[in-house]
């Protein structure tokens, strides 16, 4: 049986926080708690399960930010669930991110911080206040999750260079056009992510990007096979990014699919994939 640990759970509340980003998206614009998720993965056929998982924050509005950590932060606490950590919010633009690491502190399920970077122009990123910002996160014993298109690739390698001790996570493998079967320049552009030893590839986010009409596992397994051979077993953590990748498939169909991809490997480098890996970058 295959026990993941889902290191990407996004969990929508739209009763608590503003999403601006899923205004349009029917299949978003509900809730989506943690008991949903379990419900939703115990439709795989594999046989695949959800043993822990990590929140992952969901560009609420900035004031909000802090609330939404706590708020699953509160449930992370609740042994009757997988949630095991949180990953919450920042703005490494801001010059009161310190500040907002220090209230973070103060929630020990937080593991590390994500900004959102895909929708944003690539300068706001490359200020050396945002790379100042993510020098401290190792003082806090935080992670940073890189959220970034394909043809934004190069940001991660020059963030890895300037901040050699920061641990990064690259969210969905670099969000490949997996709907239309695009290999390059992506397998270039992520093999030269690779070479960064300070960061982690994140096996997750693809589903969503699939095309609906084919079969999903004939789709995500060049993807997924080149992302694990240009990083290596130890440095790749699974992801459901559910319940997004319900624009698509959905969490069944991702761990089918994933049940798939890996069999045949050995036991020994599942475990790292699917929960090793995790424990040691996220410390779940």
């Amino acid at each position: 049986m295959l026990n993941l640990t889902d290191t990407h759970l996004h969990l929508l509340a739209p009763d608590r926080f503003t999403y601006a980003w899923c205004k349009g998206l029917p299949a978003l614009e509900k809730p989506f708690s943690i008991r949903d998720c379990a419900a939703a993965a115990q439709e795989a056929k594999s046989g695949a399960i959800i043993a822990k998982s990590i929140f992952m924050e969901v560009d609420v509005n900035e004031d909000q930010q802090l609330i939404e950590a706590q708020f699953f932060g509160t449930q992370a606490d609740d042994p009757g669930n997988t949630l095991q950590a949180v990953i919450a919010s920042g703005r490494p633009e801001s010059a009161g991110f310190g500040d907002h690491l220090e209230k973070l502190l103060e929630n020990p399920f937080v593991r590390g911080v994500r900004r959102i970077l895909h929708t944003q122009p690539d300068d706001l990123s490359r200020s050396p206040l945002f790379a100042d910002h993510l020098r401290l996160l190792p003082r806090f014993g935080y992670t940073f999750d890189l959220c970034l298109l394909e043809r934004q690739l190069p940001i991660a390698i020059e963030l890895a260079d300037e901040c050699p001790d920061t641990q990064f996570i690259l969210d969905h493998m670099g969000c490949p056009n997996v709907a239309g079967g695009e290999l390059a320049p992506w397998r270039a552009a992520l093999k030269a992510v690779a070479k960064c030893p300070n960061i982690t590839c994140k096996i997750s986010g693809i589903t969503a990007s699939a095309d609906p009409k084919k079969p999903l596992t004939a789709q995500l397994r060049p993807y997924v096979e080149h992302a694990i051979e240009t990083f290596g077993w130890d440095r790749v953590v699974w992801g459901s990014d559910y319940p997004v990748c319900n624009l698509t498939f959905n969490l069944a169909a991702w761990l089918d699919a994933t049940a798939e991809i890996l069999k045949g490997e050995s036991a020994g480098n599942v475990e790292k994939l699917a929960s090793g890996n995790a424990g040691k970058v996220y410390g779940v």
